[in-house]
């Protein structure tokens, strides 16, 4: 388009373009890292959550175990119509007994849903006469994102569970 001042129009209109379209770049690359990092403090709240909520479950769990006399070596009991396998009066590490025992917490009795019921849950290889361990997370969690359950010990070494935290990738 030719006017009075020549194609220095053109230019003009041609680099408010390129600008435009710079800006709106910039917009979606920030907006994309933002939703990045709420999901990534969202899969850490969830860890967090389930680390407590675990804790909890084991601290019902135990005080039951130890009123039925059962708080050593392997046990099954039912508490509020919900069976859970124990090993020395806590959760065994298994998908069923974990899951069983988070909804004692939740007191799932008419419903039975674990609030990690779509979460994996993979047995992790121990040597012998080492506490079973059970890496737990959220399908889409990021790689370095999980809670590894131990169980509380062996038979002959009864200790208390452990819940660790892998937040790295979070």
């Amino acid at each position: 388009m030719k006017n009075n001042y020549g194609t220095g129009q053109s230019k003009i209109t041609g680099v408010l373009l390129i600008l435009g379209i710079a800006i709106v770049a910039g917009v979606i690359v920030s907006q994309k890292t933002t939703n990045e990092q709420v999901a990534k403090e969202t899969h850490a709240k969830a860890i967090d959550s389930l680390k407590i909520a675990l804790e909890h479950a084991n601290n019902i769990i135990h005080k039951n175990a130890e009123e039925n006399q059962v708080s050593k070596g392997k046990a099954d009991i039912t508490i509020s119509s919900i069976p859970v396998s124990l090993i020395n009066g806590y959760l065994k590490a298994s998908r069923l007994s974990l899951e069983n025992g988070l909804n004692i917490v939740y007191n799932a009795q008419q419903d039975l849903y674990s609030a990690v019921s779509n979460w994996n849950m993979d047995i992790i290889d121990v040597a012998a006469n080492m506490p079973g361990k059970v890496k737990i997370y959220e399908p889409s969690a990021p790689k370095n994102c999980y809670l590894i359950y131990t169980e509380a010990g062996t038979l002959g070494h009864p200790k208390q569970p452990i819940e660790s935290m892998v937040k790295s990738g979070c």
